[in-house]
């Protein structure tokens, strides 16, 4: 016959007290987890947007919506139901002054699958951009980091399965030089880092950009660019490093209701000696359909 005695109490008490300590550790860092992008991150996005971009513009959107679809995983057989609960939190904020621009657009999104095909998921995108006017019209320093989703196998359906977090970091200067009162000789510079979570594609870029810019009218302008770039992978097994030299003129117009820009010219990828060239063209249209929506 064994004796419960005081020590033993208070051991088995200790036990568990520690048990209850663990147990509610690992429950608040799960708790956390869930919480972080929809909670955390929005607050700190809005706290820097109100210490960075204060006094400027400052904007906030909250949905909930549903999506159905009679086959998420667009199969030919044994096709099932998926319906799925969608809710989300979005954040804008931006500032000019006469030394500085900058914005922020950031996107959290929380998915919840009702029949259970696949696990609950947070989805995030933000997009923030700045500007350091060293000297007023002439010297300037650019940041830019995106970060978003993206399809890892576009041969395959989009689901949570195929989906990637990835990051893109650019940053550099641009130096205008006035050649007279329409002309301008501009050079560029930028770093480049692309992050991918599960794809074995991130590289590192060095790129440089020399531009002669004529003004047609306040609205409008030709210009003869020619750009060089070297992309370096982080793993050279799977991919090859290269360089990209680019030649091509641009013609720009703003209106009132958007803008129109279209690039024509020149495009060599140099890879391990050999030389690969092709016709470069780009058309990029934007038109305004309301003070609060446009196409692209």
């Amino acid at each position: 016959m064994h004796m419960v005695t005081n020590t033993d109490k208070e051991q088995m008490a200790a036990s568990m007290n520690s048990t209850l300590v663990e147990s509610y550790s690992v429950l608040g860092e799960r708790l956390v987890q869930q919480l972080r992008w929809y909670f955390v991150v929005p607050i700190a996005v809005v706290l820097l947007s109100v210490d960075v971009l204060a006094e400027d513009e400052f904007g906030y959107e909250f949905r909930v919506g549903g999506q159905h679809t009679d086959n998420p995983f667009r199969t030919e057989v044994d096709q099932i139901d998926e319906s799925i609960f969608i809710s989300g939190l979005k954040l804008t904020a931006s500032k000019e002054t006469s030394r500085f621009s900058g914005s922020i657009d950031s996107d959290f999104e929380y998915r919840h699958y009702v029949d259970g095909s696949f696990d609950d998921e947070n989805t995030s995108s933000l997009k923030a951009d700045a500007a350091f006017f060293m000297v007023q019209n002439t010297l300037s320093w650019v940041a830019t980091n995106t970060f978003g989703v993206l399809i890892s196998d576009p041969f395959q359906p989009e689901t949570p399965d195929n989906r990637e977090n990835i990051n893109v970091f650019g940053t550099g200067p641009d130096l205008d030089i006035r050649l007279g009162s329409r002309t301008t000789l501009r050079f560029g510079g930028r770093y480049r880092n692309v992050w991918l979570e599960k794809s074995d594609n991130d590289y590192n870029a060095l790129e440089g950009n020399i531009a002669l810019i004529g003004a047609l009218s306040p609205n409008r302008s030709m210009s003869l660019n020619f750009s060089s770039s070297r992309i370096e992978f982080d793993d050279t097994e799977l991919n090859s490093n290269f360089d990209r030299l680019s030649a091509y003129i641009q013609f720009f117009s703003r209106a009132s209701r958007g803008t129109i820009s279209l690039d024509a010219g020149y495009n060599e990828i140099h890879d391990f000696g050999e030389v690969f060239s092709s016709v470069l063209a780009r058309l990029s249209i934007s038109r305004n359909i309301s003070a609060s929506s446009s196409i692209t």
